[in-house]
């Protein structure tokens, strides 16, 4: 194990009853891969396997987002959000890296078709999704409905 470096810096594992998980994650190349673990390990997830496999693909999509971009040094670290209820797994990365506006990194994609395909990614899969930016902060953040039977890659379209 020696010349080994973990991606995860320190876990914090909130109360229970809110089934809400939070991580540091060095801006490392491993990052999404243990984001990805981390999000297969949330036991509500379980019943949920379509879920469980898009909420991992955007959780991906965004911390590789924060390690390319954000300009952050691989020492330093982000945080990771996972917050799952009865209804809905909501995923949050908040980074102090130098932000961007993905809703003009979305309007790039579709005028061009280039590059940028995460925040498409987040756009067409998950049921809600957004920004906040703050002194110093971006925070992305997406939602995905906990709906038995969903079918992965439709993202928006009406549940019958």
């Amino acid at each position: 194990m020696a010349g080994i470096r973990l991606a995860l810096v320190a876990m914090t594992r909130r109360d229970p009853a809110a089934r809400r998980s939070t991580v540091r994650l060095r801006a490392e190349g491993e990052a999404a891969q243990e984001a990805r673990r981390l999000l297969g390990e949330v036991p509500e997830l379980s019943r949920f396997p379509d879920v469980c496999f898009t909420a991992q693909l955007l959780t991906a999509e965004l911390v590789s987002n924060v390690v390319r971009h954000a300009g952050l040094q691989p020492e330093e670290s982000f945080r990771l959000d996972v917050d799952c209820g009865d209804d809905r797994v909501a995923v949050s990365v908040l980074d102090g890296g130098l932000g961007y506006d993905p809703l003009a990194v979305l309007g790039d994609h579709a005028a061009v078709r280039a590059g940028h395909r995460g925040v498409a990614l987040v756009n067409a899969l998950a049921d809600r999704w957004g920004y906040r930016r703050g002194p110093g902060e971006i925070e992305v953040w997406f939602e995905i409905d906990l709906v038995p039977g969903r079918r992965p890659w439709r993202g928006r379209e009406p549940v019958p």
